[in-house]
């Protein structure tokens, strides 16, 4: 961590110690989920029906999809009816909501009312699934049964007020609703503040935003910066994107670390990242892996619903299914069962993701909805009629990194405490004085007059390394270009000067690619990823055909007696 002042010879934890009565005047409510009985009963009683003979049928409750159209409704929740235990005595899963609430952010809850005719309507629309199936009289009276007895509010069901203290005073209490309430009050408490950092020979303000669908696990609150724009050169490419800065905050305990109540003492971590926004249409995501989409509303889904800033993880499904492109868990109908206004398609989206997201932080947005992709190694998008990754690389400087968290620790003044540095114990050695092991490869690789003794460590650190074998390189190239950047590369991590040749037993060799079909994409012969296993074939078979073809070329120019693959 960082100061405005000259930095201490210190080592500072990234880690810090949660004051006990820091959460005295904030808000932390639950929902059990009252229904889990009748879930439990319509489950069993729907297997019974449609089952024959020994083939039993599976009835998994979507609750997955109920908890995505509850926050795409209702972002002053911290997350929905999530799984939460086992009780022992009910003999029944636990599920329940979380909302949390500080004095800048006040707790906002859906009523009663409003959250059971949600569940209702996603009761009715699960039935849907199963009617006319089977014999259509058992099934539509298994179904109807159970509509009736979701269609009743449970006379005991209501919000439950949790004291934060008692979450801090033990962790393991409320069934460790800790670990994600503490992470999800700080992100409140954070949410809509400004801080300054220095970056470089300028400043910049950082406005943090919090995000539903994250934090210290699967589910919770984490916070990002509103969006920069990077413009630099790197190696004479000039590169521009658009990034966040992602702060997680993480409950951890340690063994042996007790509070002044014998229970275990929390740890917080904070923990910086980079998240990185596309502007250009998305023409390739990962094959079989879904899509993540943050989504924030400035106009209530529903009305009389609350609504505030937080953004919402969605995600699009990209699962080589015929209709690919769809919001998961058929979201979009279940919203229309809710008579909610509806998401913007995804395709549409995708296509234009600058026109959908608020990159440039525009003051005339409106009450639009905003929507951003979270960049996903492996991910095209359009380029001048080219496909490229993201433009930006990751990544932030340690003084950058200490500057915001420095920053952040201002903001929670009085909650957090750093824990203690640890002092060097004895002072480190400076200038002329540090040894090779406090030094960086460019110093040692820095032009000297006198560079044989340097280069004479780098070379025994290669035979170490060596045991006693040789070494031979091949540089495998198809540009002459590219093969004497490389070859002169390689010289200078051997402190190489211009007549000096490499040391002994170590052989490099120039292999060049005159066959340019190695270098060619596998052949999907016209399949695409939708045709599933015909399309997985055709992968496997192209795939095996280019690992024979380049097995072929290494043997015949290579000089070594067996290539292993």
């Amino acid at each position: 961590m960082t100061s405005r002042t000259k930095p201490a010879n210190i080592l500072l934890p990234a880690r810090m110690s949660l004051v006990t009565d820091a959460f005295a005047n904030l808000e932390i409510a639950v929902l059990p989920f009252p229904f889990v009985q009748v879930v439990a009963d319509f489950r069993r009683d729907m297997v019974r029906v449609l089952s024959r003979g020994n083939k039993k049928i599976e009835v998994p409750p979507p609750y997955r999809q109920l908890n995505n159209a509850l926050v795409a409704c209702a972002s002053t929740l911290t997350y929905g009816f999530e799984y939460v235990g086992y009780d022992q005595e009910s003999n029944s899963s636990l599920y329940q909501a979380l909302a949390v609430g500080t004095p800048e952010n006040p707790l906002k809850t859906p009523t009663l009312q409003q959250i059971h005719e949600l569940v209702r309507i996603w009761a009715q629309e699960w039935t849907k699934k199963y009617r006319d199936k089977g014999k259509p009289d058992e099934v539509n009276s298994v179904c109807d049964r159970f509509l009736e007895r979701m269609g009743v509010i449970p006379p005991d069901w209501d919000w439950q007020r949790i004291k934060p203290e008692t979450l801090v005073r033990d962790i393991n209490a409320e069934k460790g609703l800790g670990f994600q309430a503490i992470p999800s009050l700080l992100a409140t408490m954070l949410h809509g503040k400004k801080c300054i950092i220095n970056s470089r020979k300028r400043q910049q303000e950082i406005q943090w935003r919090k995000v539903q669908g994250g934090g210290s696990g699967k589910v919770g609150l984490y916070l990002v910066s509103k969006p920069f724009k990077a413009n630099y050169t790197d190696n004479g490419k000039e590169r521009e994107g658009y990034f966040a800065y992602r702060l997680d905050f993480n409950v951890e305990t340690q063994a042996g670390r007790f509070n002044d109540n014998g229970n275990l003492k929390l740890w917080i971590f904070l923990h910086l990242s980079c998240q990185r926004y596309p502007h250009e249409p998305l023409l390739k995501a990962n094959y079989g892996r879904d899509i993540s989409v943050l989504m924030g509303m400035n106009k209530a889904r529903l009305s009389d619903y609350e609504v505030d800033s937080t953004l919402v993880r969605l995600v699009i499904e990209n699962n080589g299914k015929e209709k690919e492109n769809l919001w998961r868990l058929q979201l979009p109908e279940l919203l229309a069962a809710f008579k909610a206004r509806a998401l913007e398609q995804p395709e549409n989206i995708l296509n234009n993701l600058a026109g959908f997201g608020n990159l440039d932080n525009s003051n005339n947005w409106g009450d639009k909805d905003e929507y951003y992709l979270i960049h996903t190694e492996g991910y095209k998008y359009e380029h001048e009629k080219h496909k490229r990754g993201h433009s930006i690389k990751t990544g932030f400087s340690f003084l950058e990194r200490g500057d915001i968290i420095a920053r952040v620790l201002e903001l929670l003044n009085g909650i957090l405490v750093p824990d203690n540095p640890m002092q060097s114990d004895i002072p480190a050695p400076s200038g002329i004085k540090a040894p090779l092991a406090m030094r960086d490869y460019e110093f040692i690789s820095r032009p000297r007059k006198k560079r044989q003794p340097y280069q004479q460590i780098a070379i025994n650190g290669i035979y170490r390394a060596l045991q006693g074998k040789a070494m031979h390189i091949f540089l495998i190239y198809r540009e002459q270009d590219t093969c004497e950047v490389v070859y002169q590369q390689l010289r200078d991590v051997f402190l190489l000067n211009e007549n000096e040749d490499f040391p002994q037993d170590i052989t490099v060799s120039k292999i060049l690619i005159d066959d340019a079909t190695l270098l060619h994409p596998l052949n999907t012969g016209g399949l695409l990823p939708k045709d599933r296993n015909k399309f997985d074939e055709q992968i496997r078979k192209q795939h095996q055909a280019k690992r024979e073809a380049w097995r072929i070329f290494l043997q015949k120019n290579a000089i070594i007696p067996r290539i292993n693959f």
